[in-house]
């Protein structure tokens, strides 16, 4: 069915669509006909770009400051500790195991039987100690 020219939503398919009379605005279907609200095209997505932008932003700084307050627990000085994150080996894999043994043990060629996992990795650009934390 068409409306204005303009082809109308699914039926149940809630949503902002091109508005079908004004160029550069959306309105909302809320699934069988159209409501009164309506917004500028790409409007909320451009706020909430911000936002998102305001919130990392928040986020760093709060990070930085986190990281100003680490002390080396080698040279007893904070503001030089940096944090990361680092794969290890975290002992056999049970998994990998049973799959090395039903293949004959073809499959440790390609996976290897240690079972990996993330761990925090810290170091100290002062003295150069480095330190991990699971």
């Amino acid at each position: 069915m068409r409306l204005f020219g303009k082809k109308r939503p699914r039926q149940g398919q809630a949503g902002w669509y091109p508005h079908p009379t004004l160029t550069g605005q959306e309105r909302w279907w809320d699934g069988e006909r159209w409501t009164s609200r309506s917004r500028v095209k790409g409007e909320v997505k451009a706020a909430q770009r911000q936002h998102e932008r305001e919130v990392d932003e928040v986020a760093r700084r709060e990070q930085e400051e986190a990281r100003k307050r680490l002390i080396c627990p080698h040279c007893q000085t904070a503001g030089h500790v940096t944090v990361g994150a680092a794969r290890k080996n975290h002992g056999i894999s049970g998994g990998k195991a049973t799959g090395a043994i039903l293949t004959g043990g073809a499959s440790l060629f390609a996976t290897g039987l240690a079972r990996k996992g993330w761990v925090t990795r810290l170091s100290c650009s002062n003295c150069g100690m480095s330190w991990e934390v699971e």
